[in-house]
């Protein structure tokens, strides 16, 4: 590609100035912490969100439920806008405490981070979610 002499004005005057102005462009905000309610806890490995450029949330860490009573408050936390998903988002969990079960939990549009762990007399007392992964197209606000 050859030299264009337009570049200048449109503030670029060196590879490294072109570099700092594609940078901010794309680069992404830092680690939100998410703290749980209703009987959850951040664990060891505290969940945090964020979200990149391209406009994807992202999350690691996990909670862990600090009661039984959690099971009536799946309810674990709520995402603010710009931050929710445009359809419901689903994701495996694997528990780590008593049965090594596989439950899911999800992310409604409302920004509702959810447990479903069906069963009635299932206790849910250390049961982690795990969501180091967890990776969707945040909805245009």
């Amino acid at each position: 590609m050859p030299f264009d002499p337009t570049l200048p004005a449109t503030g670029v005057t060196t590879f490294g100035n072109l570099y700092a102005i594609l940078r901010e462009q794309f680069v992404s905000e830092a680690w939100i912490t998410l703290t749980p309610a209703n009987y959850w806890e951040g664990a060891t490995n505290p969940l945090h969100y964020m979200k990149d450029p391209m406009g994807f949330v992202h999350f690691r860490g996990h909670f862990q439920a600090t009661s039984d009573q959690a099971t009536s408050s799946p309810f674990n936390a709520v995402l603010p806008l710009g931050y929710r998903p445009e359809i419901d988002v689903y994701f495996p969990n694997v528990l780590v405490s008593n049965t090594q079960t596989m439950y899911y939990s999800r992310i409604t549009t409302g920004g509702d981070l959810v447990y479903d762990k069906r069963g009635a007399n299932d206790s849910v007392l250390n049961d982690s979610v795990l969501m180091d992964g967890v990776t969707y197209k945040a909805a245009v606000v």
